[in-house]
């Protein structure tokens, strides 16, 4: 039987689509998935679905969560509460947006270190389109000039 037998006959089976078989140590080697299924050359069909049918991974059964509760929208917003000035949690909240300020800082820096590196790509871009075109217009002038030559020696034949 084909692989492609079998994977029409084992289509309720997950993964079969990625059905292979390769000759290993004179047995027949099918894997389906993760798993590896051997039998001998002269196994029977059915002996051959069942090996496959063995190792193939196992179907999960998905159940559906239950729907997520709605937001009472009639509840005001939850808000942070602000720390008392000069207290303790007023300080580490200093400390934390002094932070998050450097952070963004570092972001900006970054992109425009990065913009800077891509414009230095895209003169090379534009400098490699520049002598490809030079090469290329060489090229051709080159080519002009033997078949010239060529037609000048027909013309003198």
């Amino acid at each position: 039987m084909s692989i492609e037998s079998l994977k029409q006959r084992l289509a309720h089976l997950p993964e079969i689509e990625n059905l292979t078989m390769r000759l290993e140590g004179g047995m027949e080697v099918y894997s389906v998935g993760a798993g590896f299924a051997s039998v001998p050359p002269g196994a029977s069909d059915a002996e051959i679905e069942q090996a496959i049918s063995s190792v193939s991974p196992t179907p999960v059964n998905v159940t559906p969560l239950p729907a997520a509760p709605t937001i009472n929208e009639s509840k005001p917003a939850m808000t942070a509460a602000v720390p008392p000035a000069g207290s303790f949690a007023a300080s580490l909240k200093a400390m934390v947006d002094e932070a998050q300020a450097g952070i963004e800082q570092a972001r900006a820096d970054g992109r425009a270190v990065v913009g800077a590196a891509i414009g230095k790509l895209n003169g090379v871009k534009a400098s490699t389109t520049k002598v490809a075109s030079g090469m290329a217009k060489q090229i051709e002038d080159a080519a002009d000039a033997a078949l010239s030559d060529l037609g000048q020696i027909s013309n003198e034949l």
